[in-house]
This record gives C-alpha cells, structure tokens and sequence, in this order.
C-alpha cells in the first residue's frame, strides 16, 4: 500500500488537508514535497511525536534527520494539539497539526545528497562530525563514492590513496570537524552537503 501511494501520480492540487494513517506518515510527506508543480500549503494531522519532530529546532532534542529534511524543503508550523478523547474510540496517541508550505523555488541541490550527509552525521547526533565519519563502514562507502565521482569526471585516481586521512583533509577544509549534527541548522547541513558533493563524497 505505502509503495503504490509512493509511486502513485497525484493529480494537480493547491491545497492539501488530511488525516492520513499514521503509518505513511513520512511517505506521505516526502510525497508531496516532491510533487511539481509545487503546491501552496498542506494541513495535516500526524501522532504528536511525529509531528513535533517536523517542527523541532537545531539543538532541541527531537531536532533530527526527519527534521532537517523537511525543513529544507518548506516552513513547517505546528497548528494545534489535538487529544485522543476528540476521536471515537480513542486512539492510543496524541495527535498535533501542522501546516507545510514547501519553499519555491525549492533548494538547488539534489535529496539524495543532502539526505545521504544525514544519514551519516544523524547516526549519532550528538557525536562530532569527524567521529561520525570514521564510524565502520562508512569510510568504505565514501570512498566507492568518491571513486565514480572521479570516473565520472575524469578526474584521476591516485594509487594507495589514505581514504580515511583524505576525509579527513576534506573535514578540516569545511569548517565543520568538530561540529555535532544536533547543533547544526538547514543553512549549515546545506553548506556541507553541497562542499561534499562537489568533492564527489555524498551522491
């Protein structure tokens, strides 16, 4: 059902209000922000967790990947609280409203690669970018990335390349060694994401 509505074509829209089933939650917003042309606003009620992780801030505790993710792509305002005694019969969770207004133009950078630095940095929020980066297996994935990026590109590939200490080099460079994604904005995870792309590391 989530992969039919994911793969589904929408028709043209404006305005978007629902309640939807928890469960497609975070398809059905990733959903609509790709949807073009984009739309004006969505009203939608989500579980109360869910929710405020759409509208947390950089250095608040529900401040996450989900978080900035959303938030690149539009201003995500919380509405209103509503409690479970509003529903016949009453669910198990509380439930909030937002409102999503999705940016236009939207941010010029591909999802893929933002998403990509934030599954690396949002592994452990709380942890330093450069600790984030030297966690198991992601030194290898970095370096299959940067390798077809220089194919791609015909750059060229240095034999006995020091993967770790080349990220490393990378890292310093940026400004943000020693950063932790919990405290980090939309405007710096975008700066980032878009320093790496071009070095061919996120893609």
């Amino acid at each position: 059902m989530i992969g039919d509505f994911v793969k589904a074509d929408l028709p043209y829209f404006d305005v978007c209000i629902s309640n939807t089933p928890y469960q497609i939650s975070s398809p059905l917003v990733f959903r609509l922000l790709s949807h073009r042309p984009i739309f004006r606003t969505a009203i939608l009620m989500f579980q109360r967790e869910f929710a405020l992780r759409l509208v947390a801030k950089p250095g608040s505790t529900l401040w996450s990947r989900l978080s900035a993710n959303v938030q690149l792509y539009a201003k995500v305002d919380h509405v209103m609280n509503v409690g479970k005694n509003n529903f016949r019969p009453p669910p198990n969770v509380e439930s909030s409203v937002v409102r999503i207004v999705p940016l236009d133009p939207p941010p010029p950078i591909r999802f893929e690669e933002f998403d990509g630095l934030n599954r690396i940095i949002f592994s452990r929020r709380n942890k330093t970018i450069h600790g984030n980066f030297q966690a198991k297996g992601v030194t290898e994935m970095l370096e299959q990335n940067w390798r077809t990026w220089c194919s791609v590109n015909n750059q060229t590939i240095e034999d006995d390349v020091n993967m770790k200490k080349k990220i490393e080099g990378i890292l310093s460079e940026s400004g943000y060694l020693e950063t932790r994604a919990a405290k980090m904005d939309v405007n710096d995870l975008l700066k980032y994401a878009r320093y790496l792309s071009l070095t061919g590391y996120v893609s």
